[in-house]
């Protein structure tokens, strides 16, 4: 699953001869690139999109990153969404809104990796870039990511556990990356351990998980933490229950988590945040009127969660 005060994923910063100020999108990222067309628009690498109207300058963000310090006015802005709300938010963005999933997968990706480009590995330290995919639709995001690091001029190999669900929107960017011949190994391929500074992305299991993991993926998860490598979740640490913030066995230690549409509560506890690292919220392009009816702003939560 995949914004928040982004609450639709976009957040716009007006600067004029008066100062800066914060306002809130009230159109689609489809209307916002439609102005960008059409007023020009310069996008510098760790810089957000910008564009004008009348005299004031805006920025177009698709990700905000959330302070450690969860009583920063800045993090208490977010909305928290549950596991169940995260389902939901998908299926109505699909069924009401018309918007197919592959659409999402593709929006969440593309975020995903300007996180990766922007803010976790900029200065292209890392020599090679793992992708570890699962069956699910969060290996579909790890698929279609490791795309966008491909055609951003990354070295990018795709570390596949198990084929996925065919037909489906994994399974077609899967092929999307066998047609573009990038290296896609079985786990049991995989190095024992990677370059120093090498990035990994967990793209095993996502938000749904509420058993213990075993087997291959309990062993890659256990590879992950042990490969040496820079390790970026993707919408939540593998193995990590995202609605308690449980490890359901063996978890994912990621240096930096990319969530989507909003705040999982398990990402939040104590034990949580000593998995999740830096933790990013991104969009998907779902509608801001269609977010904000689940979940709730997170200083109205602070009784319920421990943080």
């Amino acid at each position: 699953m995949r914004s928040t005060r982004i609450q639709t994923m976009v957040q716009y910063t007006a600067t004029n001869t008066t100062g800066t100020k914060s306002i809130q999108a009230s159109n689609s990222i489809r209307e916002g690139a439609l102005r960008i067309g059409a007023m020009g628009a310069g996008s510098v690498p760790g810089q957000p999109i910008l564009f004008r109207r009348g005299g004031e300058r805006y920025t177009f963000r698709m990700y905000l990153e959330v302070p450690h310090d969860l009583t920063d006015p800045a993090a208490r802005s977010h909305r928290v969404i549950s596991r169940d709300e995260s389902r939901e938010i998908d299926r109505q963005a699909e069924e009401a809104y018309h918007l197919p999933g592959l659409v999402l997968m593709e929006n969440a990706s593309i975020n995903l990796s300007r996180v990766i480009l922007e803010q976790i590995d900029p200065d292209r330290r890392a020599t090679r870039n793992w992708v570890v995919c699962g069956g699910g639709n969060n290996g579909g995001d790890g698929y279609a990511a490791a795309r966008h690091l491909h055609n951003a001029g990354r070295t990018v190999t795709i570390i596949a556990l198990k084929p996925p669900r065919d037909p489906g929107d994994a399974a077609t960017n899967a092929a999307i990356c066998r047609a573009m011949k990038l290296p896609i190994v079985s786990f049991e391929e995989a190095p024992e351990r990677v370059a120093p500074g090498d990035l990994v992305v967990d793209a095993i299991f996502g938000t749904g998980l509420d058993r213990p993991v075993e087997g291959d993926p309990a062993r890659a998860i256990g590879w992950i933490n042990g490969c040496g490598g820079k390790v970026v979740a993707v919408d939540c640490p593998s193995g990590l229950d995202a609605q308690r913030g449980e490890a359901l066995g063996e978890a994912v230690r990621a240096e930096a988590t990319v969530t989507f549409v909003g705040l999982k509560p398990g990402l939040l506890t104590e034990q949580g945040r000593t998995f999740t690292g830096r933790l990013f919220v991104a969009g998907i392009g779902a509608p801001r009127e269609l977010i904000e009816r689940f979940g709730q702003p997170l200083d109205e939560l602070t009784a319920s969660i421990d943080i």
